[in-house]
């Protein structure tokens, strides 16, 4: 029934994300046990620092690069509430819910497509699980832009069938162009 199928659906959903996002954790904290509370990446604390100094909004739309990395300066306004010595773990933390929320929407966007269970959690959680991407793309909130066109080409390649809209699909791409300008060419 309808109803079972969005209960499996929210099920396996949520499952990915929370083993994504442990899976993100844990290949930092493999490499060095000490990272997790030691270890920001640069552009996640120059993020944080932006945020501090000059507020979210100004940040957002600030190009670091010739990128905007949208996403990944939004992420940075929790993190910069948090006190200097706490950044870390916070950055940590805020990159390892990224990719548990790009793994829930992936599911949630195969599953749309009418993909099934298994292969809709296995494809998901392959941007954490196959080393196809460096050590710090996975775990950085500024290479969020990664996982993000992943789950923006399953978007196109399994397009909606009821439970996601067209107007969901074209709002998530936008987000991803916000990110990464390149990805216009997705819309």
């Amino acid at each position: 029934s309808r109803v079972a199928r969005r209960a499996t659906t929210a099920l396996l959903a949520a499952s990915a994300g929370i083993v994504a996002a442990t899976v993100s954790v844990g290949r930092v904290w493999l490499g060095d046990h000490a990272a997790l509370t030691r270890l920001v990446w640069a552009e996640d604390g120059l993020f944080a620092l932006c945020v501090r100094a000059h507020g979210v909004l100004a940040c957002a739309v600030d190009p670091y690069a010739g990128y905007l990395l949208a996403l990944p300066r939004v992420v940075a306004w929790p993190v910069s509430l948090a006190p200097m010595d706490a950044w870390p773990l916070a950055t940590n933390l805020a990159a390892a819910v990224v990719a548990g929320l790009l793994a829930s929407l992936a599911v949630l966007v195969l599953r749309a497509g009418r993909s099934g269970a298994v292969a809709s959690v296995m494809v998901a959680l392959l941007p954490v699980v196959v080393p196809i991407m460096a050590f710090e793309a996975i775990n950085v909130t500024a290479s969020a832009y990664m996982p993000l066109l992943f789950v923006a080409a399953l978007a196109l390649c399994f397009p909606p069938s009821g439970a996601f809209r067209t107007w969901a699909y074209a709002a998530g791409l936008l987000i991803v162009a916000l990110t990464i300008p390149s990805s216009a060419i997705l819309l």
